[in-house]
């Protein structure tokens, strides 16, 4: 008899959590004097701490679903020498 295969995702609720993920400037760092937006960026923090978990590489809270953004992004950078779109002259263009 057919058994259906184990789901081995697991399921959820995408209404309760953010589903996508704001992409800021690769490096860049924000510097703010303002305790209150320092406390809710470390509140945020813990929020996509419980929503997405902890990135396996970096070992920070990851950005978005199965996705970190920082860790991301350095792979992107540190391999961008060997990016390529298939066409010579476009390649050219963005590196």
């Amino acid at each position: 008899m057919y058994e259906k295969p184990k789901n081995l995702w697991e399921e959820i609720d995408f209404d309760r959590y953010q589903y996508h993920v704001t992409i800021s400037t690769i490096d860049s760092t924000t510097k703010s004097e303002n305790v209150d937006e320092r406390v809710v960026y470390i509140e945020d923090l813990e929020k996509r701490k419980q929503a997405y978990g902890i990135c396996g590489e970096c070992k920070e809270p990851d950005t978005g679903y199965q996705w970190c953004q920082s860790c991301n992004a350095k792979r992107f950078k540190n391999n961008f020498k060997n990016w390529t779109s298939g066409n010579k002259d476009i390649d050219e263009f963005i590196q």
